[in-house]
């Protein structure tokens, strides 16, 4: 199976090393910014300096002449989306299968990412998210994700059958990409809790409360709150918003510690894509009315507008209601 792989970072990475060891002719797509002729002379990536990568895997400059492959993988970070979609590239793709594994939204309105691309690209779109970090997919860690797509991607789940990685199917292809693009704002909000040392308490109601805020935005959109409680709803949610090597984690935990967000962003090794999602999930709210306390009181520490004590404290003396997945 020939596949192309857009992205260069962890995810890219991970994921070529991943098909590669299946026997896949993976192509990963660079832009300027990279270095294609270190990477296939060292079989090294800075971001993984521990490992060599599999040699079913070159990288090539995303404007280089090359035939159609039988899979487009999308591991772009949404921010760069747009600089990737030039005339050439969408007419190179037009007629390929994508696989998504960008979890954020378009740079129009609350539009998922896979949409937005489908919209561009008019292929048959397949989501795949889950609770997985690509430094545990590269080094053969056991993990279960979910493929979701209008008809059954039978090659692609028959090429992800590994002894690592267990992949379901969904037809729901809202839910599962509403999953992936939410939980990174509730990670954000957990990785403030436990900076600011709240305990774990604390970070259990956050996550518990974040599901049913999820909710209420699969409710609006009208997905499958089923799939809320998989692996690409709860699943997911629970690692990005406990697990240290998530950046959204990382963010909130360095932001609840003081720094602004611009030097919290500095910090990090990779994107995270929870802070264009929750400026699109609070301009949504604000159109709709849809109730997400935990998000606004996100959003009101990133901008200093509350510490996150102070925001714990709001929120904690909101009326009381009855508790329901909604």
């Amino acid at each position: 199976m020939k596949i192309h792989v857009a992205g260069f970072g962890s995810w890219g990475i991970a994921f070529s090393n991943l098909l590669a060891k299946q026997n896949a002719d993976v192509k990963i797509l660079t832009t300027g910014f990279e270095n294609p002729q270190n990477f296939n002379a060292t079989r090294s990536h800075p971001l993984f300096k521990e490992l060599t990568l599999h040699k079913n895997i070159q990288a090539i400059d995303k404007d280089q002449y090359l035939k159609k492959p039988d899979l487009l993988v999308w591991a772009v970070p949404t921010k760069f989306t747009e600089q990737w979609l030039n005339k050439d590239f969408v007419k190179k793709y037009s007629d390929v299968d994508i696989l998504v594994l960008s979890k954020g939204l378009s740079p129009e309105g609350f539009n998922p990412i896979g949409n937005w691309l489908n919209h561009y690209l008019k292929n048959d779109i397949y989501i795949l998210s889950g609770p997985n970090f690509a430094t545990e997919i590269i080094h053969g860690l056991p993990a279960a994700t979910v493929i979701a797509g209008e008809k059954r991607p039978e090659s692609i789940e028959k090429i992800l059958k590994t002894s690592s990685l267990r992949a379901y199917y969904s037809n729901d292809i809202l839910g599962v990409s509403l999953g992936g693009i939410l939980k990174n704002v509730y990670a954000i909000g957990s990785g403030m809790v436990d900076g600011a040392s709240l305990g774990k308490s604390a970070r259990a109601a956050m996550i518990s409360r974040a599901l049913v805020e999820m909710s209420r935005v699969f409710e609006h959109f009208n997905a499958n709150k089923e799939t809320l409680w998989g692996l690409a709803g709860l699943g997911d949610l629970i690692l990005t918003a406990t697990g240290k090597d998530s950046k959204n984690w990382q963010l909130g935990n360095q932001i609840a510690k003081g720094l602004n967000l611009e030097d919290a962003l500095s910090k990090l090794t990779g994107e995270s894509e929870g802070i264009r999602t929750l400026k699109g999930l609070i301009e949504l709210s604000e159109e709709t009315n849809i109730d997400i306390p935990l998000a606004h009181a996100v959003n009101n520490v990133i901008h200093k507008q509350y510490t996150v004590k102070d925001a714990v404290k709001n929120l904690l003396q909101r009326p009381s209601k009855k508790t329901e997945i909604e």
